[in-house]
C-alpha cells in the first residue's frame, strides 16, 4: 500500500503514520512550495551526478476552478483571480526553465 509523503519545513520527506505534526500550506502556495522543493532536487542531482539523465515530473497543484493565487500574484492582472493564477503558472514555469538551462 502506498503511502502519503508529507515535507518538513526544510523539504525533507517525512510520514508520521498521521497528520499530526505536519505543515499544512495554504492551496494558494502549494506551487510556490513544489517550485522550491523542484530546485532543491535539480542542485542537488547536478551537484552528485550531473552526467547523468535527470527527469522532473511537476504537475501544477491546482490547474482547476476555483482559482487561488498566491499572495504575490493576487492583483497582478486585470483578468480577476483565475487570470492572477495563470499568471503564477507562467512565472513558475518560467523558473523550472531557467532552473534546468543554468
Amino acid at each position: 500500500m502506498l503511502r502519503p509523503t508529507f515535507f518538513d519545513e526544510a523539504g525533507r520527506p517525512i510520514y508520521q503514520g498521521g497528520l499530526e505534526g505536519v505543515r499544512r500550506i495554504d492551496a494558494s502556495e502549494g506551487d510556490l512550495v513544489f517550485l522550491k522543493k523542484s530546485w532543491s532536487l535539480i542542485c542537488e542531482h547536478v551537484e552528485a551526478t550531473p552526467d547523468q539523465p535527470f527527469f522532473l515530473f511537476y504537475s501544477m497543484q491546482a490547474v482547476c476552478l476555483p482559482s487561488a493565487p498566491a499572495k504575490e500574484f493576487k492583483g497582478k492582472t486585470n483578468a480577476g483571480a483565475h487570470g492572477d493564477f495563470i499568471h503564477q503558472m507562467d512565472w513558475v514555469v518560467g523558473e523550472l526553465t531557467k532552473m534546468l538551462e543554468e
